[in-house]
């Protein structure tokens, strides 16, 4: 199994397919490494991202970057095996924001994006092109910091869809 560990502390998260924003979760390996490092240097080019480190260790990668406003933290793990691309897809993604503001931010806009509905206190579930369930913790009691993870749902189309539609809009 591959699997790679993406540590990444910056200064804004912006929502675009060419920045951090982008849910990896059942995308191919190479894709969203080639699509973090475009977003390391448009964020060094954009001033957002003062400086990064970038380490890997057999199947190991991992990306330190800095900036001085807030941050975030996020993981990656490819162990979903793709038979036609010959390669490993993203099955879990996890960002763990510094900051309550920015981190509710990004939750609203990730609700929006991926058309999630709420299958229970703390989960969302994401429409069926997307097919994942977005879970939202927090770092510590105080809800603070949130985390916000992604995973793969393994479940066929029919009982997906079915299982989307009765969940509500909210």
């Amino acid at each position: 199994m591959r699997s790679i560990i993406l540590l990444l502390t910056m200064f804004h998260l912006q929502l675009s397919a060419q920045d951090f924003g982008l849910v990896f979760v059942n995308l191919d390996s190479a894709y969203a490494v080639k699509t973090i490092n475009h977003s390391l240097k448009t964020g060094i080019k954009k001033k957002t991202v003062s400086s990064y480190f970038q380490t890997q260790s057999g199947d190991t990668l991992i990306i330190s970057v800095k900036d001085s406003v807030d941050g975030f933290t996020l993981k990656l793990t490819f162990n979903q095996p793709d038979t036609i691309l010959q390669t490993n897809t993203c099955d879990f993604q996890q960002y763990t924001f510094d900051c309550t503001p920015c981190s509710q931010k990004h939750l609203e806009a990730y609700q929006k994006s991926s058309g999630y509905r709420k299958l229970s206190e703390n989960k969302y579930l994401s429409n069926y092109w997307n097919r994942n369930e977005m879970e939202v913790t927090y770092k510590n009691q105080d809800k603070a910091c949130m985390v916000i993870t992604f995973r793969t749902v393994y479940m066929t189309k029919e009982k997906y869809k079915a299982l989307y539609r009765s969940l509500s809009r909210n």
